[in-house]
């Protein structure tokens, strides 16, 4: 009897022990509640410690990204209200690489569906704070579909056909053909840092091949330039790397300017000979358009740089209704 009383009084002091313990783990201010505590604030959602709910910081961009997003958000919409296309507008005033800031850290994502109600449109989600996995903001834009001009050579050389040469906007427009650019369900823009060890904006469009405009590091150096050919599809431009020269306006200078007689690739050929082109002049490249035909690097501009048209009004620029 004793034994079992002695048992049963170390079992209570037992209990009390532990009690204090974690009476003086709740309340001492330097104890690991706290740090629990101090930790869940850095997290995005609300989050319950013990009795006590702690608020969670809501993430957002530096400054620079932010305005950089939202100038290109409201460019898109912008768009879609134009009262005159097809169109070509700038949402940014960096004309000489990737229209956005680096986006290190953060992403934006852009996918047509429909919303809860039925309604088509596409989906405007940015990522970034921790690990730059949380959600800043998403917002539904009705009616907007996405497309590229990439993808396909035919289509990329329908582009260039109508547009990078040096005719007015009058004449241009009878050079217009539908299949110039291509639909698409997706597209996600972020920082890359391993593709091919070039740095810089990457734009991808998940339902491509791997190997097509997803392989190419620092290919959004498209000097913050959209397409629209309806008012209703928003065109990114993803691109491929230059040498200072739209090759393009080379191609075009190459039809106009050869020999009496001489057949455009004989043309062609003779000037890889004389180095006056690189042998592996890029015609019609399905990854995207050569940097160089937007995003000029000084001036003066080449003529046909869709920037220099558009400053000239070559271009038709998107005006609202």
């Amino acid at each position: 009897m004793a034994e079992f009383s002695f048992e049963k009084i170390g079992g209570i002091v037992l209990l009390l022990i532990i009690l204090a313990l974690w009476l003086g783990f709740y309340y001492n201010p330097g104890g690991a509640f706290n740090k629990v505590k101090d930790f869940s604030k850095s997290i995005s959602v609300p989050i319950t410690v013990g009795s006590e709910t702690v608020s969670g910081q809501k993430p957002s961009l530096p400054a620079a990204q932010s305005q950089g997003v939202n100038s290109l958000k409201k460019t898109m919409k912008a768009m879609m209200n134009a009262k005159q296309t097809p169109c070509f507008a700038t949402y940014s005033d960096n004309i000489f690489g990737s229209g956005l800031p680096d986006m290190q850290g953060a992403s934006i994502t852009l996918a047509t569906g429909k919303d809860k109600d039925g309604v088509e449109g596409a989906e405007f989600i940015v990522n970034g704070g921790k690990g730059g996995f949380q959600e800043v903001s998403a917002e539904f834009i009705e009616g907007m579909g996405l497309c590229v001009i990439a993808g396909s050579e035919s289509y990329v050389k329908s582009f260039t056909d109508i547009y990078l040469n040096e005719l007015p906007w009058n004449e241009k427009i009878q050079r217009y053909q539908p299949r110039h650019y291509i639909p698409v369900n997706s597209l996600k823009i972020y920082y890359s840092d391993s593709l091919r060890d070039i740095d810089g904006n990457h734009i991808s469009v998940p339902e491509f091949p791997a190997d097509l405009v997803n392989d190419e590091g620092n290919n959004l150096f498209d000097g913050g330039i959209l397409y629209t050919p309806d008012g209703q599809h928003i065109c990114f431009f993803p691109t491929i790397q230059g040498d200072n020269k739209c090759d393009w306006e080379r191609l075009s200078q190459a039809q106009i300017y050869g020999e009496e007689g001489q057949t455009v690739s004989e043309r062609l050929n003779q000037l890889r000979t004389e180095d006056i082109i690189p042998s592996t002049l890029l015609e019609n490249d399905p990854e995207g358009l050569d940097d160089d035909c937007l995003a000029g690097d000084t001036p003066p501009y080449e003529s046909v740089n869709i920037i220099n048209q558009i400053r000239l009004g070559k271009l038709l620029t998107c005006e609202a209704r």
